[in-house]
């Protein structure tokens, strides 16, 4: 199931095409005869390329695309550095505005676009303690229209342990206002829920967790017969992704192992030279080998080749990788 179906197989499960499931998210903001003629918008930071190494761009993505093919009235708004569209063709309208080297502050254009929504739009906000969020949030409480804001695992605990001193004093002058001003919050997965209760236990916020996106070509298992791959794929970020651990395991396994074994590591990031200097202090940097980034058919093809899949990552629960 896609990333969105889910949603929008909750939001409309009735034969009229209204469910239960959105107007009791959306409460009475419209009724069942004006819901197909509201505007949703999505508002992200970059492009909600799901061709980059971002979760967030992929569940956003599948959520518009699939309340498009339901009729809904869907577009996308990103902040971004730099205006060119260059991302795969989609069924919705994009718009793009320049990000300011102020992050909370958003641009003239951004603000004029705005002013210029229907009462009755709704404001779809994605990504935790992002200024540009709080600040696009505080724009559309001036303008009262009313946005559903979802963080995307930044709520999470174990996550929220990460840089933990500064969020907390983001979320003291930041982040609570843009929570009590939300009209929903939707969250992902039961971690998160319960992470939010800890910081706003009288929250409103809904658990309607994501899909999958099946692929529509078959991959065999092309593994090989006289080595052992150990594959991961994702982000480089080696506290989040348990990547040390991985590759500490990996050269216990390495050295207790009858067969010639590999560690494969798709993806990329900022860490990634801390990660080589670790596979190199731990005598194992001719075993491990750093694909970078991969997509599409070139990365179902380089997992299809490994024996085994890690994912020791510390606060997810069933990660995406793991189902492809």
């Amino acid at each position: 199931m896609a990333i969105g179906k889910l949603w929008a197989y909750w939001c409309f499960s009735r034969p009229n095409g209204i469910s239960v499931g959105i107007i009791r998210l959306l409460g009475n903001h419209s009724s069942n005869q004006t819901f197909f003629f509201m505007e949703i918008i999505h508002i992200v930071l970059g492009k909600a390329n799901p061709d980059r190494m971002n979760g967030v761009n992929k569940v956003v993505n599948e959520l518009a695309i699939r309340q498009k093919l339901v009729g809904l009235s869907v577009s996308l708004w990103g902040i971004t550095n730099q205006l060119e569209h260059n991302y795969p063709d989609r069924i919705y309208d994009t718009k793009l505005f320049l990000a300011q080297k102020n992050p909370f502050a958003i641009n003239k254009a951004l603000k004029q676009a705005i002013l210029a929504l229907n009462k009755d739009t709704v404001c779809h906000l994605h990504g935790g303690f992002v200024p540009a969020m709080y600040a696009v949030a505080k724009y559309l409480r001036k303008s009262n229209i009313k946005f559903v804001f979802t963080p995307h695992g930044s709520y999470n605990l174990i996550a929220m342990r990460k840089n933990g001193f500064i969020k907390a004093m983001y979320y003291r002058f930041f982040e609570r206002k843009l929570l009590n001003n939300a009209y929903k919050i939707h969250v992902l997965g039961e971690s998160e829920l319960k992470g939010l209760y800890t910081i706003l236990p009288d929250t409103n916020a809904k658990l309607i967790p994501y899909g999958f996106q099946l692929n529509t070509e078959a991959f065999k298992s092309n593994s090989s017969s006289h080595r052992f791959i150990v594959g991961y794929c994702g982000r480089l970020d080696v506290y989040t992704k348990g990547l040390a651990e991985l590759l500490e395991g990996f050269k216990d396994f390495f050295l207790k192992s009858d067969v010639t074994a590999q560690l494969w590591i798709i993806g990329d990031g900022n860490q990634k030279k801390y990660l080589m200097k670790l596979a190199s202090d731990l005598g194992i940097s001719n075993a491990v080998v750093f694909h970078g980034a991969k997509f599409g058919i070139e990365k179902f093809e380089l997992l299809m080749r490994c024996n085994l899949f890690a994912a020791p990552s510390r606060n997810e629960g069933l990660p995406t990788a793991v189902l492809e």
